[in-house]
């Protein structure tokens, strides 16, 4: 119920206990219960505080709930592993809060968590659509600060077959791209618009993937780890996958032109193909060279000189109008070879187009005639 015309819904609920009678789902028996008993099968002790209306009191029934919430820790009423068996979600739920709350993880739950037998009721119980959700909420939920997820990124152990060095790697560069994100006073997460927030997880998962970037995964479609990951193991939509991988596939590149001299009709050929999530892919590729340069209090020189390279190289493509070149429109179409050159209708179209683009690039002035022109000397190269 609300009470008061600006005061926040409350729920009353009565005091329970629980129990867990199936090892394969991790919904509870719930039956009427003490307040040491609702307080025990709380997930965190700071979540087991209650407040005394009629003395006006905090009471602690774990008697560590006070002490943990003062000293910024995060830990278990009752046995970490007996409460992450029952309900396997509390892990994810323990990197949310710490990351939220920059707590530190309990030594006796970081174990707990990475026991196998954890690891193994987790994927039993706990969907990977849920797994996709809490991840989402680490990233952009209500006041959350998922800078002070990296600490906990093993909060779970080591992946099962995947190279620990490459894990760690992606763990690295997620930090690099918060502190890049974080470098704009205006972000703040809880005001972004729905493309925001897309865009944000986008660079944070695509960051955190480019160590697996060339990795593939051997099913019947033999789809990229990247797509793989977004896709099936979080659930999250076609769009974020497509536009993850998008970024991953085109880093590379990106890459080596912002290392050499600038040539316009390259950039913007590259830019056309990554289309409007170049910015996105030009951050993971800072990142990733900031990686590199070393850590931030032992090598600021070296990280100072990525940092303006990219800064420069952003800055060309804007000044050259590059920067939504995507939507450039070539100046002569299908029709118009057909039509005025005899040009017949096949794949061939599309090389000429691609030669018609490169040359718009190469003179961002040229006229449709001169255009014209220069498709009739490819045309007639090509008929030689």
């Amino acid at each position: 119920m609300q009470i008061g015309e600006n005061m926040s819904w409350v729920d009353f609920v009565n005091l329970r206990a629980e129990t867990y009678a199936s090892e394969d789902n991790r919904i509870p028996c719930v039956e009427i219960g003490t307040t040491q008993q609702d307080a025990e099968r709380r997930d965190f002790t700071i979540n087991s505080l209650f407040y005394n209306l009629a003395t006006k009191q905090v009471e602690d029934f774990t008697r560590r709930g006070i002490e943990d919430l003062e000293n910024g820790r995060l830990r278990t009423p009752l046995n970490p592993r007996v409460t992450f068996l029952d309900d396997p979600l509390r892990v994810l739920r323990a990197v949310r809060f710490a990351s939220r709350f920059n707590c530190r993880l309990d030594d006796d739950l970081r174990l707990a968590a990475k026991l196998e037998e954890v690891r193994v009721a987790f994927l039993r119980k706990v969907s990977r659509e849920r797994v996709g959700k809490e991840l989402s909420g680490m990233l952009t939920g209500s006041s959350a600060h998922p800078e002070h997820k990296t600490p906990v990124c093993y909060a779970n152990g080591e992946p099962a077959q995947v190279d620990v060095k490459m894990w760690d790697r992606g763990c690295t560069n997620v930090l690099e791209m918060h502190r890049l994100i974080s470098m704009d006073e205006a972000f703040d997460i809880d005001k972004l618009s729905a493309e925001e927030k897309h865009d944000f997880q986008v660079r944070i998962l695509a960051a955190f993937l480019l160590p697996f970037r060339s990795l593939c995964v051997r099913d019947k479609r033999r789809r990229s780890v990247a797509m793989f990951v977004v896709q099936d193991s979080l659930k999250w939509s076609n769009r974020e996958a497509k536009d993850v991988c998008n970024i991953l596939s085109h880093v590379d590149q990106l890459q080596q032109a912002a290392t050499k001299d600038f040539d316009r009709v390259e950039i913007g050929l590259l830019i056309r193909n990554i289309g409007i999530q170049w910015k996105l892919c030009l951050d993971v590729v800072r990142t990733q060279d900031l990686a590199d340069a070393g850590p931030v209090d032992e090598a600021v020189e070296a990280r100072n000189t990525v940092s303006k390279r990219y800064d420069t190289f952003s800055l060309r493509i804007q000044n050259a109008c590059l920067d939504r070149v995507w939507e450039l429109k070539p100046l002569l179409n299908g029709a118009d070879l057909t039509k005025e050159l005899n040009v017949r209708p096949g794949p061939h179209i599309k090389n000429l187009l691609d030669h018609i683009m490169a040359w718009q690039l190469g003179n961002p002035k040229g006229s449709r005639a001169e255009c014209m022109a220069y498709t009739k000397t490819i045309v007639a190269a090509e008929t030689k």
